[in-house]
């Protein structure tokens, strides 16, 4: 039996579990997200209690990845509500390293919560990447996962389903990519379309939020404060003066419960 909390960012959905009560995440994230014999979620979150929180992050399908941004959001909220730590700004420790989150609450309720992502790097500004006799122009773009951004004035007339699969495959990265289309309303607003590997068509994706802003921005499409949406909500991607990227956004439970395996 595994006690969870199960919550949401942008509609992208995660199940919670504290690191003591179980051992073999990979499993238990196949077994607790699937939508037809578990829980159903995007991927699964377990949280380490020390003084420094530690967030271990999987998808789905059991494989592990080194960060989740929407994730990382609503573990600073799952954090603060059940009071691990009080602060209104902490630490959370990742694979990809150390990252700082900020709660903005008021009378007590968490409104918004921002997470610095840290610095991001642009791999290849002018790739090209082929899928069903199709070449598409592309940014790679490294958020603590690999992103292959594409920009499109098409955005719902993608095939995400048909496209996602092979392209997530792509030879730029060894174990593969999350493909995210991008469509460019302003300076200030775009909206996407994401494709993670390791879950498949998702409602929103922080790091690919970050990810396709950072790519808008060395196309120079983009400014530093950005309103992105994505199809479950809306959050904003801010490119900071140290050269970091953060995004900010609200993070809701849905339920809690305990897991029969």
């Amino acid at each position: 039996m595994i006690k969870f909390t199960k919550m949401q960012a942008g509609g992208n959905d995660f199940i919670i579990i504290d690191k003591e009560n179980d051992s073999d995440f990979s499993k238990t994230a196949k077994a607790i997200c699937s939508r037809r014999f578990g829980v159903g979620a995007d991927g699964l979150l377990v949280l380490e209690k020390k003084e420094t929180p530690v967030m271990l992050y999987y998808n789905a399908d059991g494989s592990r990845a080194k960060i989740c941004g929407n994730g990382l959001r609503c573990m600073a909220k799952y954090i603060y509500d059940n009071s691990i730590l009080n602060e209104l700004e902490f630490r959370i420790q990742t694979d990809a390293g150390i990252k700082e989150v900020k709660i903005e609450n008021s009378n007590k309720e968490v409104e918004e919560i921002s997470v610095n992502m840290g610095k991001a790097n642009i791999l290849n500004i002018d790739g090209k990447i082929k899928a069903l006799s199709q070449e598409l122009d592309c940014v790679a773009v490294e958020v603590g996962v690999p992103h292959i951004v594409i920009f499109t004035d098409d955005l719902w007339g993608i095939k995400l389903d048909e496209l996602g699969p092979i392209l997530e495959k792509n030879n730029s990265f060894e174990q593969g990519a999350n493909i995210d289309f991008v469509r460019v309303i302003n300076e200030n607003h775009i909206t996407i379309r994401t494709w993670e590997r390791g879950v498949g068509h998702t409602l929103a994706c922080g790091t690919g939020c970050c990810a396709a802003v950072l790519a808008g921005r060395a196309k120079q499409l983009l400014g530093e404060n950005i309103s992105v949406r994505t199809e479950g909500g809306k959050a904003r991607v801010i490119l900071n003066k140290d050269e970091t990227i953060s995004i900010i956004g609200k993070a809701t439970k849905i339920c809690k419960g305990e897991f029969q395996r």
